[in-house]
């Protein structure tokens, strides 16, 4: 919930409150230390440090997202890289975490990064991590292509792998295992029928 004294200050509710514990409140910390307790508010009109209510806050003037997504705090604590106690090669394992657990989608943070990240050199860096994860899942695909050859009949539940990730990746699962459960009995099933054995 948004502040009211920042309201009052600001004279307007567009503004996002950032920093340490917006990054933890988010699901998707990946700092795990910080060099110090930070805080920001990002705003359109405002800029510089103030108290307010006993606090300092360090207003910025920048765009955001209203609500801000997981994809844009993750882009966030990039772009606040030198306030946090850990090298770019760690956060960015952190991230490929992040995608591989699909606890984030990579299309939505490859526009947030296109959008929000304010060095060049570290968007490189993030679109090369998302270039790698994509990369691992088409190797995934090759490598269990009896698998992931359901994925049109899953498309047909009205799934996709890009945007429901582990609730796609279950279903082809539980197909390919019904699947093997059948052909260990000496017979033959197609995919299409393991979806109807399944339900």
């Amino acid at each position: 919930m948004a502040s009211p004294y920042l309201r009052e200050y600001l004279q307007s509710s567009e503004f996002l409150e950032a920093g340490t514990h917006a990054w933890y409140l988010s699901g998707v910390d990946l700092t795990q230390s910080v060099m110090f307790t930070s805080k920001w508010v990002y705003n359109k009109t405002v800029k510089g440090e103030c108290s307010i209510n006993g606090i300092r806050h360090n207003f910025i003037i920048t765009d955001f997202p209203m609500p801000p997504t997981q994809e844009f705090w993750v882009v966030d604590q990039f772009n606040n890289i030198k306030f946090i106690e850990q090298t770019l090669g760690f956060l960015c394992d952190k991230l490929r975490y992040l995608l591989y657990e699909r606890k984030i989608c990579d299309i939505e943070l490859e526009h947030t990064i296109q959008q929000y990240c304010k060095d060049e050199h570290l968007k490189v860096v993030l679109l090369n991590v998302i270039h790698s994860y994509r990369h691992y899942l088409e190797c995934t695909l090759d490598e269990n292509s009896g698998l992931w050859q359901c994925e049109k009949f899953v498309q047909d539940f009205g799934l996709n792998v890009q945007t429901h990730g582990k609730q796609v990746v279950n279903l082809l699962k539980e197909i390919q295992s019904a699947v093997e459960e059948v052909n260990m009995l000496g017979k033959t099933i197609s995919n299409e029928s393991a979806i109807d054995f399944l339900g």
